[in-house]
């Protein structure tokens, strides 16, 4: 099963984003900012990193920098998740060698899209009546 980080101060964003990813079958890591994201990578490669660009500590710039001069992880997916973006931030995510961006408030089907284009879809379909 593929693992997504999720790197956002906001519980709410990390409590809802996660929710949705789990349904779509996705193992899910939060981190509250790019430091707690940093320990947790080095102690277990995520697949993909969804992550805030505005957080206290270490912003997701500082941190999408600090990754793409490690070798290593390099490769990791990072998809900036933010009410910052818009069609003129495109080319900034793209110069900083993102995969790229989704703009809160989001749609729950878009976000999962996004993360199967990279990483693929899991062996569950998004079902997300309520359960008892």
């Amino acid at each position: 099963m593929s693992t997504v980080l999720i790197v956002d101060d906001t519980e709410a964003n990390r409590r809802l984003t996660g929710m949705v990813l789990r349904k779509a079958g996705y193992t899910i890591q939060v981190a509250r900012d790019g430091i707690e994201a940093l320990e947790m990578i080095s102690q277990e490669r995520p697949d993909l990193v969804l992550l805030d660009l505005h957080m206290p500590r270490m912003n997701g710039w500082e941190l999408s920098a600090h990754l793409k001069t490690d070798a290593d992880l390099q490769a990791i997916p990072l998809i900036a998740l933010t009410g910052y973006g818009n069609l003129s931030d495109a080319a900034e995510y793209s110069s900083a060698n993102w995969a790229g961006y989704i703009s809160k408030p989001f749609d729950i089907f878009d976000l999962v899209e996004t993360v199967q284009q990279f990483i693929g879809a899991q062996p569950y379909s998004l079902n997300l009546a309520a359960t008892s």
